[in-house]
């Protein structure tokens, strides 16, 4: 349980680090928002890719933001988990639920739809209550991330181990023994009652020979 408790943490950290990188999400708001994901059906993956769409969005055609009152100056200047405060409060304000749908698919693409259930309405209110939850902060995410890396060597590492070991008993003299131990396990598999009867015998003689003693 212990190890994978350790697995789970630094698997985490490491997925949390690699989004950051890859997102410019900080850990914390990553957490916050995988929770309202979850909490509203999103799949992570998902939004994962939703947001990539949306920063791409953002920076081939930043006028699709204008329809939810987000100008380019602010836009430019939001980080992606601020600007998807900023969608979500636009998203709000538009009353057609069609016209949310289309939006949503203009800024997010194909998962658009999607997303429109998590960030319609209480989006705020989820990423409130994630900060309940026991958040991992951005220290303990790079230390889960370093922990990562030493476990995937230390995989790696037993991995060839055990390789190496299983090499050297495929010498003809090991191949020779554990043939020799097979056919002497089939022979007293074989002859079951024999053996079983032999040692009842040698184990009677031991305990008649304590008697006398």
């Amino acid at each position: 349980v212990m190890n994978d408790s350790v697995r789970a943490y630094a698997s985490a950290g490491s997925e949390l680090v690699d989004l950051k990188a890859k997102l410019g999400v900080g850990v914390v708001e990553m957490q916050k928002m995988q929770f309202a994901a979850k909490q509203s059906g999103v799949d992570i993956g998902s939004l994962t890719t939703s947001l990539a769409m949306m920063e791409r969005t953002a920076s081939k055609a930043p006028e699709k933001f204008a329809q939810l009152g987000i100008p380019f100056g602010q836009l430019r200047s939001s980080s992606p988990d601020q600007l998807m405060r900023l969608i979500s409060d636009g998203l709000q304000n538009v009353s057609d639920q069609n016209e949310r749908a289309r939006i949503s698919t203009e800024l997010f693409g194909r998962s658009g739809t999607e997303m429109l259930k998590m960030l319609s309405g209480g989006y705020r209110d989820l990423l409130t209550e994630a900060e309940s939850t026991g958040l991992m902060t951005e220290e303990m995410a790079q230390k889960g991330d370093r922990l990562d890396d030493v476990l995937a060597k230390l995989d790696a590492t037993t991995k060839n181990l055990q390789i190496n070991l299983a090499e050297a008993f495929s010498s003809p003299e090991m191949i020779r023994f554990m043939g020799q131990m097979a056919d002497l396990i089939g022979l007293m598999a074989r002859n079951a009652e024999k053996v079983a009867f032999a040692l009842k015998t040698i184990a009677m003689s031991g305990t008649n020979l304590g008697a006398d003693a």
